[in-house]
């Protein structure tokens, strides 16, 4: 029994000075950079009525395959065009507390990407310009390669900046070298929703007379801790 006790004070005689060495410092480190949106993603709203719900996603789809092969016929460059949110639904009309069935209504999103911000959207605007009644939106976002290389350099530059301020810390205190411990990181939502966002009515005749639109540079920002050990 007196080893054993004996034995423990041995154990926490030497221990105590290795906990005493642990020290810590946590750090954190900021990063901030400008970039352009290199893409824009046009989303038309497509709408139409008719008695019958066959009549009309007929004439959905006419209307919707008719954009397209004029956007085709454009020569437009770097451009995607798909279609999202199908839907046919009972026309529904309300009125002082009552409401009406009145045929049926198709409707869906028309989705058009476009990597070239210049020419390529003027001419995509340009089409829709042509149609009267035709709302959409323009969102300005980065591409994916991008948008990738942009968020390995702020992370870069977040963890540069931890190491230089740890440095100065250290060099301001006298703490020596330091050792990294943890490093705490939580991606930011900067991609996570369109830089510039604005509807368009491709009737208007302002949409007509000045339909290109380039988005000005953007701030990024991230953030990481970093939690240092030192030996004094």
């Amino acid at each position: 029994m007196r080893s054993a006790f004996l034995f423990l004070l041995l154990i926490l005689f030497i221990s105590t000075p290795l906990l005493a060495q642990t020290n810590q410092i946590e750090v954190e480190g900021q990063s901030e950079i400008k970039v352009k949106p290199d893409q824009a993603l046009l989303q038309v709203n497509l709408q139409l009525k008719a008695m019958q719900a066959s009549q009309a996603s007929q004439a959905l789809n006419k209307k919707t395959n008719t954009i397209i092969s004029n956007l085709d016929k454009a020569d437009i460059k770097e451009m995607e065009v798909f279609t999202s949110n199908y839907f046919v639904n009972i026309n529904r009309l309300y009125q002082k507390g009552t409401s009406k069935d009145s045929g049926y209504v198709a409707s869906q999103t028309l989705n058009i990407k476009v990597n070239e911000l210049e020419q390529s959207l003027f001419k995509v605007m340009e089409v829709l310009g042509e149609y009267d009644e035709l709302n959409y939106s323009v969102s300005f976002q980065l591409t994916d390669d991008l948008r990738k290389s942009k968020e390995e350099e702020l992370l870069r530059l977040a963890l540069d900046d931890a190491k230089r301020r740890g440095n100065t810390i250290a060099d301001a205190m006298d703490l020596g070298n330091l050792t990294v411990q943890h490093v705490q990181y939580k991606s930011q939502d900067n991609f996570s929703r369109p830089m510039m966002r604005m509807s368009m009515d491709a009737g208007m005749e302002s949409a007509k007379a000045s339909p290109v639109l380039l988005p000005e540079e953007q701030t990024l920002s991230d953030k990481v801790l970093v939690t240092f050990g030192f030996k004094q």
